[in-house]
């Protein structure tokens, strides 16, 4: 059954690229495949349960080496799996076209920070938020952005400006 179970795993791998003719099988594609299969089945509850965190890496001017912008990162911290890496679940999202439920959600984290900041006096700094050119693709990304903005009434905190749209380096 071990047997059988492993030559499926390696048949998934082949997939239907028909240039593939066989497949070996072994423990690390393995748990390659699990995990990308975690990341896939965990992601709307990663989302639902605040599992994924927005955290703001500062852009300084280089002349007066002030703060001009943050960028948003996501951070997902699993109660099961513990710390899983940006450079393990991005590529996975990426790979099942489900990347843009990851950045319309940081577009949302970033809104809920932004009515914080306004409400307790702090500075509010434009945000950066990286989109991947795979999202347009399945999403009208402005739209999207418009309605979070107007949801949380945006327009009584910052412009628009505040929020950077910025493609990813790979795309």
């Amino acid at each position: 059954a071990e047997a059988v179970d492993h030559a499926r795993i390696a048949l998934k791998r082949i997939g239907s690229d028909l240039s593939v003719t066989y497949r070996i099988y072994s423990q690390l594609r393995d748990e390659q495949y699990w995990n990308e299969r975690y990341i896939v089945q965990n992601l709307n509850q990663a989302l639902a349960e605040g599992w994924i965190k927005v955290f703001y890496q500062g852009i300084a001017l280089v002349k007066t080496g002030k703060t001009a912008s943050f960028e948003a990162l996501a951070r997902w911290n699993d109660p099961n799996r513990g710390t899983i890496s940006p450079g393990e679940f991005i590529p996975v999202l990426e790979k099942f076209h489900l990347l843009h439920k990851l950045d319309l959600y940081m577009v949302e984290q970033v809104c809920k920070e932004v009515i914080i900041r306004a409400n307790a006096g702090l500075p509010l700094i434009p945000v950066s938020i990286n989109f991947s050119a795979q999202d347009f693709d399945y999403r009208d990304i402005p739209a999207e952005i418009e309605k979070l903005y107007v949801r949380y009434g945006m327009d009584r905190f910052v412009t628009r400006r505040h929020f950077i749209v910025e493609i990813t380096e790979r795309d």
